[in-house]
């Protein structure tokens, strides 16, 4: 795991190496162990690199890495078939890193070879048969990859405060991006592939960009090769599906159990860090896990998750830590904040922050649960969706809607977050709201287009899609191309490397993130019951107090 960032004058006529080397720290967090520069005798390009030694720890795993035929990959991620890849490519390099192996597969196969990769990658590759620089993202959007090309100068890195400084170095000023605050104010991020500034994007998961010596800029999105037949026919019989997700799903913490250096687990009290506790305990020994609990809370508190996590580290007799947070220092908010570089509507934010600086003193690598409730339904925003599908195929839109207005307007607001009644009415909005603000109201649940207007003063395009057909559907691709890329793994990205730790997520493998998508969401989403499938698993494995327990 580790920081990338480079620049290229396509003028020919600027050097920034001493630039690009003076923004470096920017990216030290990422890449503490060791930090390299390459650049081109002819081209004004320049690659840099920060690194966190995960598998080589040698020299020989240093970046960027030159290969034979003068190519030159700088790369933060990890390719979890590395050693498959190695093996068909008959690849029998001094290094052991999977650096190596992408360089030669990118090397034999070109751009293309990228789609053989499995796991989580952003990286930029430099072709000197092609004179062509390749920037590349994986399948869901796992680690980041920013970039600027305007006026022949192209830029990029893994994260925003150090491309800012980087182009702030060579005299660039930024401008805000306004027309993205309908889409943040609406669903708590910037829209996919956007920014706060308008002239630096986001490369978008299964995508890459080619930008020649002439200037010219091609962008693709790219299919990963799957390694079995996931047809929706094979998964009808339920006890199937819940053995394939199984045997998947072990696959997947097996290969992210790989690396030079201790592995950790987070492990909540929830079924899906149980469930990767669980698997992962088969497959190594001494696992180390740590879950949290915060200053003041107790163990009969519904929000502590401790007592739970405690049952599944029994069972599989983990090293077992309990990490203690405080949350009350305010100068943790002015450190979030510059590390982001943008705004991120998401609490979470507080806690996976603290408990990944935490966890950093005793691992170098942790993985996690994330990607569960999106993959397989573990929110109620589903279940939400389901009533709502149901009822207006009975009734129509019209009726509905007018019955929900009238009740609202009477019904005084939750004053808590959980319960029945928050439901019913959280359902009730839902249904009364306009259809371009409906998946808003189904998810963040932010600003409406006239509480926008109030706010900006400005009168803005309201941010949304129309929905007028099936509720679930949208929500489902919201959960796979918004929420997860532009929040959930956004967050989990900058949170985890700011405290050098490489956080793993066996459940965004991307094998088991197709299964899931052959799937039909009325498998996923079933009745009141959240991640049916995922509970299934865990009635295997788990604890019944765990598989039984409310979000």
């Amino acid at each position: 795991m580790c920081g990338i960032i480079g620049i290229w004058d396509l003028s020919g006529s600027k050097d920034y190496r001493g630039e690009l080397r003076g923004t470096l720290p920017y990216l030290r967090h990422r890449g503490p162990d060791s930090d390299g520069l390459w650049s081109h005798p002819s081209h004004k390009i320049s690659l840099g690199h920060t690194r966190l030694s995960i598998l080589d720890l040698s020299e020989k795993g240093h970046q960027p890495m030159q290969g034979e035929t003068g190519s030159v990959i700088s790369y933060n991620g990890e390719i979890y078939n590395h050693l498959k890849l190695r093996e068909q490519l008959g690849l029998n390099h001094e290094s052991h890193s999977d650096t190596a192996t992408l360089l030669k597969t990118l090397e034999l196969s070109g751009i293309e070879g990228v789609t053989s990769l499995r796991g989580m990658f952003a990286f930029a590759y430099w072709s000197e048969r092609d004179e062509t620089l390749y920037l590349a993202r994986d399948h869901i959007g796992q680690k980041p990859l920013y970039y600027y090309f305007q006026n022949k100068t192209f830029a990029f890195a893994s994260e925003l405060p150090a491309l800012k400084a980087l182009l702030q170095s060579i005299g660039v000023n930024l401008n805000f991006h306004s027309k993205g605050l309908p889409h943040y104010l609406s669903f708590g991020s910037f829209p996919t592939g956007e920014t706060p500034y308008t002239d630096i994007q986001e490369l978008a998961p299964s995508t890459y960009i080619a930008l020649d010596t002439k200037g010219e800029l091609i962008r693709r999105e790219y299919t990963p090769k799957f390694s079995r037949d996931y047809s929706p026919e094979l998964f009808i019989n339920q006890n199937h599906t819940v053995e394939t997700l199984t045997e998947l799903l072990e696959e997947a913490v097996c290969l992210r159990l790989l690396a030079d250096v201790p592995v950790g687990l987070f492990l909540s009290g929830g079924i899906d860090s149980g469930i990767v506790t669980a698997l992962a305990s088969r497959n190594s020994s001494e696992l180390k896990t740590f879950c949290i609990g915060f200053e003041g809370s107790d163990s009969e508190s519904a929000f502590d998750e401790r007592p739970l996590a405690r049952l599944v580290s029994e069972r599989y007799s983990t090293n077992h830590t309990e990490l203690i947070l405080s949350l009350t220092d305010p100068s943790s908010i002015q450190e979030i904040v510059q590390a982001y570089g943008e705004p991120l509507a998401d609490p979470s934010i507080l806690p996976s922050f603290a408990v990944s600086k935490a966890a950093a003193q005793h691992v170098k690598v942790i993985l996690n649960g994330d990607g569960g409730d999106e993959l397989f339904g573990g929110y109620r925003r589903g279940v939400a969706a389901l009533y709502v599908d149901k009822i207006e195929s009975f009734l129509g839109q019209s009726l509905p809607r007018s019955l929900s207005k009238a009740a609202l307007a009477l019904l005084p607001s939750p004053v808590v977050d959980k319960g029945s009644y928050q439901h019913l009415w959280r359902l009730l909005r839902i249904i009364s709201s306009p259809l371009e603000e409906r998946l808003s109201r189904l998810t963040f649940d932010g600003f409406s287009g006239a509480e926008q207007e109030l706010l900006l003063k400005e009168s803005f395009t309201q941010s949304g899609k129309v929905i007028d057909g099936d509720l679930l559907q949208a929500l489902r691709s919201y959960d796979l191309k918004s929420e997860l890329p532009n929040i959930l793994l956004k967050k989990i990205d900058i949170a985890s490397m700011a405290a050098s730790l490489e956080a793993r997520s066996p459940f965004l493998d991307h094998e088991l993130l197709a299964f899931a998508n052959s799937l039909h969401l009325r498998s996923i989403y079933q009745r009141q019951e959240t991640k049916p499938l995922l509970r299934a698993v865990a009635a295997k494995l788990l604890p019944r107090e765990v598989v039984t327990a409310p979000k």
